[in-house]
């Protein structure tokens, strides 16, 4: 594991504990986004798990709800972008100033995820068309060697 991979590491356990706060917050407004920014949540532990293992503990074919939690976290990035941005201008904090640099990190990640993701799936679709074209193949071979037979 690289320098990359640890900052990855930090940067995903951070976005757990924001999207853990977040849907805390928003769960005793609404409980089915509260379910959902919970679920996103999980997901960055998913993604610390598979830096740090290189496995990938959930199935392929699940893609696009990761896909839709890290959708979750990209917009909740630039939503923290924003807000510190504009904090920063009005208080000139370091805090503000961090904060921003964070929330950049945050949705670069977040963005990654989401073309990694979209190229994991795109590859186990193909799979699946390449394996389904076989399969066709393979019955119009048997039903050849049916007709040679006769």
């Amino acid at each position: 594991m690289g320098v990359g991979d640890t900052i990855r590491v930090v940067i995903n356990s951070i976005s757990f504990f924001i999207l853990l706060a977040l849907a805390y917050y928003l769960f005793q407004f609404n409980p089915y986004i509260g379910i959902i920014f919970a679920l996103a949540s999980i997901d960055q532990i998913e993604d610390v798990y598979r830096i740090t293992t290189g496995r990938h503990p959930i199935s392929a074919y699940l893609a696009p709800f990761d896909i839709i939690f890290e959708t979750i976290l990209a917009v909740t990035g630039l939503f923290m972008l924003i807000l510190s941005v504009v904090y920063w201008y009005s208080f000139e904090s370091w805090f503000f100033a961090i904060l921003t640099v964070l929330s950049i990190a945050i949705t670069l990640c977040a963005i990654s995820d989401i073309a990694e993701d979209v190229k994991v799936f795109s590859g186990k679709l193909s799979l699946s068309a390449e394996a389904s074209k076989a399969s066709v193949l393979e019955k119009e071979i048997e039903s050849f060697r049916f007709f040679r037979k006769l």
